[in-house]
């Protein structure tokens, strides 16, 4: 199984990235910062997804949104699925988070109960590499990290979370670059 968090792209990545996509999460935010509110290049976008899309804070989702959930719905073949609130927030419980769980998160703590291994790419919440070099906040994009991403989600510590379940064994956690 594949699991992939804020529907990244996945043309000109499968040779770092594969092209597998059994279960992806879609954050609405993405909407303005990368589709600029337009529906043609999400549409686009779909072609490369099969399986599962997760929207998260559905609550939330209005008008021009709303009209993306729509497009999911009644013109692919994925089936969209609605993190529930009280998921969200047994997590953040579980974890001890003291602010919003990451769409990242709750899809680990999903996989830890249906996937027998799990091995992590891409979890890193910081804006430069080991090296000390920027990083764009998305593998897939040219976006610099967000100061506004750290008043919602406190990264550094579901990333101890992630290192703590590595050194015990439980989850493989993949830092650096792809080889």
């Amino acid at each position: 199984m594949s699991v992939r968090a804020n529907l990244p792209w996945i043309r000109n990545f499968t040779e770092d990235a594969g092209k597998k996509t059994n279960f992806s999460t879609f954050n609405p935010s993405i909407i303005r910062t990368r589709y600029h509110n337009k529906l043609s290049g999400f549409k686009k976008d779909l072609d490369a997804y099969q399986g599962h899309l997760m929207f998260s804070r559905t609550e939330k989702i209005k008008g021009v949104k709303r009209t993306f959930l729509s497009y999911v719905r009644k013109n692919t073949t994925l089936i969209d699925l609605e993190i529930d609130l009280n998921y969200s927030f047994a997590v953040e419980t579980f974890w001890l988070c003291n602010k919003g769980a990451t769409s990242g998160l709750l899809l680990v703590n999903l996989a830890l109960t249906r996937c027998d291994e799990l091995h992590l790419f891409g979890f890193w919440p910081f804006d430069t590499d080991e090296e000390g070099n920027d990083i764009p906040f998305y593998y897939t994009e040219d976006i610099k990290f967000k100061k506004s991403v750290a008043r919602a989600h406190y990264m550094p510590y579901e990333f101890r979370i992630l290192k703590e379940l590595h050194i015990k064994g439980v989850i493989e956690l993949h830092i650096g670059k792809c080889e």
